[in-house]
């Protein structure tokens, strides 16, 4: 972290090799915002539903935990992906559209957005 060369405003994306709650809290702590996916085993204690459990579920579902300075989002689309960031809150969604190779026809859902 000592050699990170943001700035309090910055925004960093990070990728998910590196991406985990302590170092986005740390980030907070210094006025940095910072958003990347996380991996499974990074996730802690968030009350999230497991990836296995998420990939049966249709395309388009989402799970959230939010903390105070945090907001984990599991989405599930091709495969299910979480995303950890510090910068917003997750508190609406938009409409977005997908092709369904079963139903051999487009199809709109809701998905989060920042």
């Amino acid at each position: 972290m000592n050699k990170v060369h943001a700035r309090e405003g910055n925004h960093v994306v990070i990728y998910n090799l590196f991406t985990s709650i302590p170092l986005l809290n740390e980030l907070s702590k210094k006025g940095i915002a910072g958003t990347g996916t996380i991996r499974e085993n990074r996730l802690e204690s968030a009350p999230l539903p497991p990836k296995k459990i998420m990939k049966k579920t249709s395309r388009g579902t989402f799970e959230y935990a939010c903390s105070e300075d945090l907001v984990i989002v599991k989405w599930n689309d091709n495969t299910a992906v979480s995303v950890a960031t510090n910068k917003v809150k997750a508190s609406s969604c938009v409409m977005a559209e997908r092709w369904s190779s079963a139903q051999k026809k487009r199809y709109k859902f809701q998905c989060p957005n920042h």
